[in-house]
């Protein structure tokens, strides 16, 4: 009832009906006294109305509540924004901060609240008689360094210092390393109006944004008392801390990480190299850009800081505030700031370099030599690692079990590529309450760091089995998963993934309940969803009852109640496994028609417990044919290969085999079959009535070949290759008969089906006539 008031008082917001929005948040208060979300929603709508000094009380009352209530901090600075009384909020923000210390909005915020609080009686009377446009920039390869620098710097008494500012140029920073865009029109319009007060206020304008790398060329020009920072990390550390955060594969800032343009001769080399090489071309490219663009900067107003002398020497703090004439230096405030730990190489067990493999510190220093070596970094030293106790993580740990040679479950975790996910997603699986398990990390993919992940863990825990197939063919995609159930032992299995979460409770309590009745295939959990960027989305839409004793009931249920998926990462029956057919298939969506299949040899069941953590990584792609190049080509590119094709038609006609295939009496077959047809005629419409009208199209153009990623052959085809071009049509002809079958109706589909066979010729052929052996006999 409170859910479905706040929701009607969120609508009448929006719909900018304040009253009666305000209505329904105090019924929320009247209900529950403590409900912070209505404290802060009244103080929102309060403020809009025009009334600052009940917004400020409602706020309050929720910040009281929940003094790290984010959405209430933020709130509650623009109502003391407003009221020109900023500083209000210090309290609340220096507490945060010591809990969310990487939280740009949190830095960002703290350096405008205590510039206000200057402005309001404690500024020093001379800061207003210093001279204005002063400022610094820190030029960077990355996020590496620049937020515990940007709080160093913001214990000045004459500076604002900005960590990532508004709007934070991203695609900005990469058109002007292409030199597509006007840099100064560019950078001005993102950040005059945020310089401009700073300097009226009569401060130092400091942003430790990496994107403001490709400008400073620019701010060299236009600002003569502007001073650059070279922050820059030992190369090892960069690379591992890029792999970690999953550069080029999926980080928020991807957008504006330097890659070569598209439209350039280099683009296609970059974008063939794995994730390792891209982000040790990513430091390298950085730095020799910069050496480029300073070489005509007078080398006074240029200052070169190692992050590894910037964090274990408090002297080089004071010359970097020194070389920027910031007032204020304390050793204590500095002291401070670095014991917060803001490295962010602390990765429990991520690999660390000094474990890494010979031949991935050999091809290391090939990509960042001589650029390292000018910075005094020498790739081939033994370093010290950074601090980390096995002993005392709990996060990981070897069995307490002696290992058995079959143990009750098998995960089997296929990887191509993995970057920041994949070391969690196996700490996730190897952290279980249920430690009878083996993990098989099948990798299949030409990354180097994916592999250096494998084998660690196989090293760290017993566990663990990496294999490499050394085959990107045949175990690529749903091959690659298919080959993890013959690889598996146990008497339970299932399919690990690396951008998905497990809770230490999901293995045992799906085995609880799998073990109380044979008739069991497969068990699985509710879940929660979350976008890329870690946002809670709400519990999976993702509920199918199947269940039940009959057979036919459980099919029926997985093909209309089906959606996310998320059965498929479940706790399966082995056995009812190793009789499936499906992932073998030349389909789409192998994932649905293998539960499908499932569904035919036992229950279906899904227990209460929010165990499964799911992260929606996927792009989504602008139409359907990129979608189907997608996901064909992921999960079984020779699919692909086969030019015109119907992905969805195939997927409802691969149901139809399931069943005509299957042990039920002819009579449910044929029910079943309809019921199909029904289902898919009105789930799948669109699709369906897509990709049969675009074969149509094509075909009354005389293309019998075009993949969904475009690639076709010239009309001339069959005339070149009679033979080539007869298996397209034949191909051709199987895809229309099975939507002849789902749509006999379709008229249209009638007469492409009688022209492409009249269209058929069977290649002429030389007669071979074989040499005559005669041979004597006995």
């Amino acid at each position: 009832m409170m859910r479905d008031l706040l929701k009607q008082g969120e609508t009448f917001f929006s719909e900018q009906r304040f009253e009666e929005a305000k209505k329904c948040f105090l019924a929320v208060i009247e209900k529950d006294p403590l409900h912070k979300e209505a404290f802060n929603n009244l103080g929102v709508v309060d403020f809009k109305m025009g009334d600052r000094a009940a917004a400020f009380e409602w706020v309050t009352r929720a910040l009281t509540l929940d003094p790290f209530y984010k959405e209430a901090i933020l709130n509650f600075s623009e109502i003391l924004r407003a009221m020109g009384q900023l500083h209000q909020i210090l309290p609340f923000l220096e507490k945060t901060i010591q809990r969310y210390p990487n939280d740009w909005h949190y830095v960002n915020l703290l350096a405008e609240a205590k510039s206000n609080h200057i402005t309001n009686g404690n500024r020093e009377p001379a800061l207003a008689q210093k001279e204005h446009r002063k400022a610094f920039f820190v030029l960077s390869s990355g996020r590496c360094g620049t937020l515990t620098l940007a709080r160093l710097l913001a214990t000045s008494r004459n500076a604002k210092v900005h960590y990532y500012p508004k709007p934070q140029m991203f695609q900005e920073a990469l058109q002007a390393y292409w030199g597509e865009i006007d840099k100064q029109k560019a950078f001005w319009s993102a950040r005059s109006s945020l310089m401009r007060n700073t300097w009226a206020d009569g401060y130092i304008y400091g942003e430790t944004s990496a994107f403001v790398t490709p400008f400073c060329h620019l701010l060299a020009e236009e600002l003569p008392e502007s001073r650059f920072i070279v922050l820059i990390r030992h190369p090892k550390d960069f690379v591992r801390s890029g792999l970690r955060q999953n550069f080029y594969h999926g980080h928020p800032s991807d957008a504006g990480l330097l890659r070569p343009s598209p439209k350039g001769e280099t683009f296609k080399g970059w974008e063939k190299q794995n994730q390792f090489e891209k982000i040790c071309w990513l430091w390298r490219e950085t730095y020799i850009a910069i050496e480029g663009i300073l070489e005509k900067v007078q080398k006074e107003r240029v200052l070169v800081v190692r992050f590894e002398d910037l964090i274990s020497n408090i002297e080089k703090v004071r010359e970097i505030f020194e070389f920027l004439s910031l007032e204020g230096f304390s050793e204590q405030k500095a002291a401070e700031v670095l014991s917060a730990k803001l490295n962010a190489q602390d990765y429990k067990h991520f690999p660390e370099p000094e474990s890494w493999s010979s031949d991935l510190n050999d091809l290391l220093q090939r990509l960042c030599w001589p650029t390292a070596d000018k910075y005094g970094y020498s790739l081939s030293e033994k370093r010290k690692p950074l601090e980390r106790s096995l002993g005392n993580d709990s996060s990981v740990r070897a069995s307490a079990l002696s290992h058995r040679e079959h143990p009750m479950v098998s995960i089997g975790l296929p990887l191509y590529s993995g970057g920041t996910n994949l070391a969690d997603a196996i700490e996730s699986i190897l952290s279980q309450d249920y430690e009878d398990i083996e993990l098989i990390i099948s990798d299949h993919g030409v990354d180097p760091f994916v592999s250096e992940i494998g084998h660690y863990y196989q090293k760290l825990d017993k566990r663990v089995k990496y294999v490499h197939s050394g085959d990107q063919i045949n175990y690529i995609g749903i091959h690659n998963f298919a080959r993890m159930i013959e690889l598996s032992t146990a008497t339970y299995f299932m399919w690990g993934s690396y951008d998905d979460r497990l809770e230490k409770s999901f293995i045992s309590r799906c085995l609880a309940t799998i073990e109380s009745d044979d008739s069991i295939a497969l068990v699985y959990p509710r879940s929660k969803v979350y976008n890329k960027k870690g946002v809670f989305l709400g519990l999976g839409a993702d509920s199918v009852k199947a269940d039940s004793d009959d057979a036919f009931d459980r099919f029926i249920h997985v093909i209309w109640e089906l959606q996310m998926c998320h059965a498929f990462h479940g706790l399966f029956r082995r056995s009812y496994m190793r009789k499936t057919h499906s992932l073998r298939k030349n389909c789409y969506a192998h994932d649905n028609l293998f539960l499908a299949e499932i569904a035919l040899l036992g229950k279906i069941v899904q227990i209460d417990d929010v165990l499964f953590i799911r992260r929606l990584t996927r792009k989504l792609k602008s139409n359907l044919d990129e979608h189907h190049a997608d996901v064909i080509s992921s999960m079984d590119p020779i699919y692909l290969e086969e030019g015109l094709t119907l992905p969805f038609c195939r997927f409802t006609y691969a149901h139809c085999e399931l069943v005509n295939h299957s042990a039920l009496p002819p009579e449910r077959k044929e029910s079943l079959t309809r019921e199909i047809l029904r289902c898919f005629r009105r789930r799948w419409a669109v699709q369906l009535n897509y990709e049969i009208d675009r074969m149509i199209y094509l075909l009354n153009n005389g293309v019998y070949y075009q993949t969904w990623d475009g690639r076709t052959y010239n009309h001339d085809l069959r005339k070149r290759t009679p033979n080539l071009h007869y298996f397209h049509v034949t191909d051709v002809l199987k895809s229309i008969r099975e939507a002849l079958f789902i749509f006999p109706e379709h008229q249209e589909l009638q007469k492409i089906y009688e022209s492409s066979i009249a269209n058929i010729k069977i290649p002429e052929r030389t007669v071979i006539i074989p040499t005559q052996v005669h041979q004597e006999v006995r």
